[in-house]
């Protein structure tokens, strides 16, 4: 395979030294501000742009592949695809130490609100909520959502509006075989 020319201003993504589960697909404005995207381990990216940062299944404790630790991580926002310790992870604590709402479906939102999250936005698959740095919404998934014996609600993929980027991560989907 051939490689193509990087378009000026075109964040660079260098993949990890093994294989990234999460999937993510990025479109392409050539009047967009930077994203900056930034590899936690497991499923779990920071999104940046301006002074908004969306962290998306922040699992890190436990995490052999984690290259942060959860006191490391800024943010403004918090979304979950479901309800498994390899996802919903240290969201929690994270949500406490920067103020930040975790998004997330019903049941995963309620849950992170009873261990103490600062803020969250619950939310369906198919709904969409605003935010400063665009919005949060959420698409189906096919996969399970519990937490030690407790169902977490639906699982969802999440898609984000944040500067002039849209960005799908699809969770642990099982739509098709080759996801």
């Amino acid at each position: 395979m051939g490689s193509r020319a990087q378009a000026p201003g075109e964040p660079t993504l260098r993949p990890p030294p093994y294989t990234v589960r999460a999937a993510i697909a990025i479109e392409r404005e050539d009047h967009a501000m930077s994203l900056e995207i930034t590899y936690l381990g497991h499923a779990g990216f920071r999104l940046a742009a301006g002074e908004h940062a969306l962290v998306v299944d922040p699992f890190l404790t436990g995490n052999p592949k984690a290259v942060h630790e959860p006191g490391d991580i800024r943010c403004t926002h918090i979304a979950l695809t479901h309800g498994h310790a390899d996802h919903l992870g240290d969201a929690v604590a994270i949500s406490k130490a920067n103020g930040a709402p975790i998004f997330a479906a019903f049941e995963l939102a309620e849950h992170c609100s009873e261990l103490g999250a600062a803020a969250v936005e619950p939310m369906n698959p198919g709904g969409q909520v605003a935010t400063p740095f665009g919005f949060v919404a959420l698409t189906q998934a096919f996969h399970s959502s519990s937490h030690e014996g407790r169902y977490l609600g639906m699982p969802c993929g999440v898609v984000a509006r944040i500067g002039e980027r849209t960005v799908y991560h699809l969770g642990d989907t099982g739509l098709f075989s080759d996801l």
